[in-house]
């Protein structure tokens, strides 16, 4: 007597399925990889001294390379990145003006009087001692008699006390909404598969 075949055991694979599975692996895939950059990344903190420029002209003597070879100098920043980059010999001039353009914002506040200086550092309070000592040295050489001086310090720095890059809450954010982007256009892919893997002949 013959036997009847098994029963197929597989679950049938449907487009929703062949979706969900898809955009799943996608979307963890992308969203774990952005969270692992973000978390890998060193944190650097900001600080924000304020100056007040009564005399326009001074406000790009602020980022002159005056003023911030100086306050690299007051700071110990050339010594610091020396020993950072494994030098044998002091930085020069032109490779520490590169690095500290790259941690020191100037800009003006807009329909004011006002310069911010940001500077950027590992430490709160070398982020502070280094927006603290461009503002001082800036008021020190744009000003020949400091009592009418052109410059003026309205707001020092202090450490901050959380890092300013990264920016974990916005990197993860923008991690989940890349995901989910991608997962979708995945997804809509597997679905499809999964559509044409139902009506193939068994």
């Amino acid at each position: 007597m013959d036997t009847p075949p098994p029963p197929p055991t597989g679950r049938k694979l449907t487009p929703w399925k062949g979706f969900a599975s898809v955009f799943l692996a996608v979307f963890l895939v992308v969203f774990l990889s952005g969270a692992l950059i973000t978390f890998m990344l060193p944190e650097s903190y900001a600080a924000v001294a304020r100056v007040r420029v009564i005399s326009p002209e001074l406000r790009e003597h602020i980022a002159s390379d005056e003023v911030l070879l100086r306050a690299a100098e007051e700071t110990g920043l050339r010594r610091y990145l020396t020993e950072q980059y494994a030098e044998s010999q002091p930085l020069s001039d032109e490779r520490l003006l590169q690095a500290i353009r790259r941690s020191v914002q100037v800009r003006p506040i807009p329909r004011t009087d006002i310069v911010e200086i940001r500077a950027y550092s590992l430490s709160p309070r070398g982020a502070a001692d280094l927006a603290n000592t461009i503002a001082k040295d800036a008021q020190r050489a744009g000003s020949p008699s400091p009592p009418a001086g052109r410059i003026q310090i309205i707001e020092t720095a202090v450490p901050p006390r959380q890092p300013a890059r990264p920016n974990k809450p916005l990197n993860l954010f923008l991690s989940a909404a890349v995901g989910i982007a991608l997962g979708v256009m995945a997804g809509g892919v597997g679905a499809r598969l999964a559509v044409g893997y139902d009506r193939t002949p068994q």
